[in-house]
């Protein structure tokens, strides 16, 4: 019973992603069922661990579960009682992209138990012949699966919709494919309410139908139904996210439980279709870019101030819009010019006629995989501007958060400004953080611009109590420290404070803010772990908390620049200019005073002026309210 019971666990871990979890639960389980003497229970073990093995392509180990199963499988006593068992097996040598062994095992569970077969053997069947090019097959053997389904909102019967789908578009049935794919996209949102309510489970889901999709937003491209496509795209990015957000309210002043990541996400959210974010755009007169980068090619939509919907397709895909991010991101005395250049004719000149003319108009940006570590601020078009020189940014992980009513604005209480740390905790590699010399000049910069109104926390070991009791009234929060981000551990990452102080990730989904601005001048602030619902760190954390709007960088940022655009910012904040605008008024002069080479460093040799690199001014990006 122990052995069993563990299966089971694994079961609902494998179903949320918690991939770690499975295996150590399905080996505990394993070992135990073969000391009870349990032969089936054993081989249930060795299938479920084999098909885990082999998603994760451990080649060797799953080869030799799989085969294991199958040759019990084989012993006419065993076949009845192995059935369910053998569907695994097809789907793990799928994973090994072994497609003729596993149509072969699924085609013999099908034709022996031709009304008892598991109903997973249909899908894992289609997918092995679409794979092994066979459409028509694939979608026969779909169709069987769908119409014997007894529950219309099984994953196993949207799976068979995602094959038959995807055989139906190979055939160039667009228009029936396209059908097929959207009645999975609805199948899905239904299944995703059956998900444990919590932020994590939410979160691995999310993970594992990334490729779905993917699947849906291609075909309904080529069946010319890109709106469509849009709406499947919005359904998919940053939805756990979106379901976090809207079950802070329902936590109310318990704490949630950030020991093991476990926040509590009771809300299901439904994100806006295209339709919605039409009429938002509307409304509010910004525009609206959305990305979706696929293994085959890049899809873009924008929509208009009016509220019209236009979309571009680029041949590029995934691997190749990582290695130019990779590239324009890399830190050198000379910005590599053609990769900001090449970025900008891949993602924006696609759509530039249908974008703003208005000088400073604001553009949302909805970026996805490799584009959530890019700032679209630095993108170089080809008369040699950057995108921040015609437009104000502000960066979603969900088109849901745009259509948030933000509340309003906060504006009787207190600067805190919080940093300069002395006696630091260690970083990730054991090592002393270094220390500060342009933080407390940045802090009393701000502090000289507020007017009085901050309370400014430098030093003492009681300053992480102090945020946790006195930040909620703070109009805005700026931190100038250290940034250690975990992405091992996102939970972990962690703003340093004086005397070996940490407020980690999960402190800060415990607080209770009413802040209009979180302001992070900390290296890698604004980055994170990669996700299906965004960058996993701690702009999360605060958008959680209640900041209205967080900025923050996506990578190592050097004093002196910083300082500068710090204190630019704030004199356009206090003037009561919108956060974003007020970035790139603050963006705008430090790239000014970097072109008049007004912004110099000390080196062995003498002052020198720093080059005109998005390193030392574009890193910053805003999230929230503008």
């Amino acid at each position: 019973e122990a052995g069993n019971a563990y299966l089971a666990l694994a079961r609902a871990y494998l179903m949320h992603g918690q991939d770690a979890e499975a295996l150590v639960t399905l080996q505990r389980g394993e070992t135990l069922l073969q000391k009870a003497g349990d032969i089936v229970g054993r081989m249930t073990a060795l299938q479920e661990t084999g098909t885990f093995l082999a998603a994760l392509g451990q080649r060797a180990k799953a080869l030799e579960m799989l085969e294991a199963v199958r040759r019990y499988a084989e012993e006419p006593q065993a076949l009845r009682i192995m059935r369910f068992r053998l569907a695994g097996v097809a789907f793990g040598y799928v994973n090994l992209r072994e497609y003729q062994i596993a149509a072969d095992i699924g085609q013999k569970l099908i034709d022996d138990f031709p009304r008892r077969a598991p109903i997973a053997a249909y899908w894992i069947l289609s997918s092995a012949y679409f794979n092994l090019k066979h459409y028509a097959q694939a979608i026969d053997v779909a169709t069987q699966g769908i119409n014997r389904s007894d529950d219309p909102q099984s994953v196993p019967r949207l799976l068979a919709y995602r094959w038959r789908a995807r055989s139906l578009d190979r055939l160039g049935r667009f228009d029936e494919a396209a059908r097929d794919i959207l009645e999975a996209s609805r199948m899905e949102a239904a299944v995703r309410e059956k998900l444990m309510p919590d932020d994590e489970s939410k979160r691995a889901f999310g993970e594992s139908l990334e490729h779905f999709a993917d699947d849906a937003i291609a075909i309904l491209w080529r069946a010319g139904r890109q709106v469509e496509a849009l709406t499947v795209a919005e359904q998919s990015r940053g939805r756990a996210f979106l379901d976090l957000l809207a079950s802070r309210n329902m936590v109310g002043d318990s704490a949630p439980n950030t020991t093991t990541s476990k926040l509590a996400s009771g809300a299901f959210v439904s994100p806006p279709n295209a339709d919605q974010l039409a009429v938002l755009a509307s409304q509010t007169g910004e525009a609206i870019l959305a990305y979706w980068v696929h293994t085959e090619a890049t899809y873009i939509w924008i929509i208009t101030p009016r509220g019209k919907v236009h979309w571009a397709r680029t041949a590029v895909a995934e691997k190749h819009i990582q290695g130019l991010v990779d590239r324009a991101r890399e830190f050198s005395y000379k910005s590599d010019r053609r990769a900001w250049g090449e970025l900008h004719r891949l993602l924006i000149q696609p759509v530039q006629q249908w974008l703003p003319k208005a000088d400073g108009a604001l553009i949302s940006v909805l970026p996805h995989s490799s584009l959530l570590q890019l700032p679209f601020a630095a993108l170089l078009d080809q008369t040699g501007r950057y995108v921040v020189e015609r437009y104000t940014l502000r960066i979603a992980y969900s088109s849901g958060f745009l259509m948030q009513k933000q509340s309003e604005r906060n504006e009787g209480g207190p600067i805190f400004l919080i940093g300069a740390p002395t006696n630091m905790a260690l970083g990730l590699s054991g090592k002393p953080l270094p220390p500060l010399p342009g933080a407390r000049k940045e802090l009393e910069a701000v502090a000289a611009l507020s007017r009085g109104k901050n309370l400014l926390l430098t030093a003492g070991s009681a300053i992480e109590d102090r945020i946790q009791k006195d930040a909620g009234p703070a109009r805005a929060i700026h931190f100038s420290t250290h940034a250690v981000m975990d992405k091992a551990n996102p939970f972990e990452s962690f703003l340093a404070l004086s005397d070996r102080g940490k407020l980690t990730a999960a402190e800060v989904y415990d607080l209770r803010l009413n802040a209009d601005l979180v302001f992070l001048s900390a290296c890698r602030s604004g980055s994170g772990q990669v996700t299906s619902d965004g960058l996993l760190g701690l702009t999360r954390a605060f958008l959680y908390a209640g900041a209205a709007t967080v900025i923050a960088p996506l990578w190592d940022i050097p004093d002196g620049a910083t300082v500068r655009l710090v204190e630019e910012f704030y004199r356009q904040y206090q003037k009561g200019t919108g956060k974003g605008r007020a970035l790139r008024v603050a963006q705008l002069k430090v790239l000014q005073d970097l072109r008049a080479g007004r912004v110099v460093a000390e080196t062995p040799a003498g002052p020198m002026p720093l080059p005109e690199h998005p390193a030392l001014w574009a890193g910053f990006v805003l999230q929230g309210a503008e």
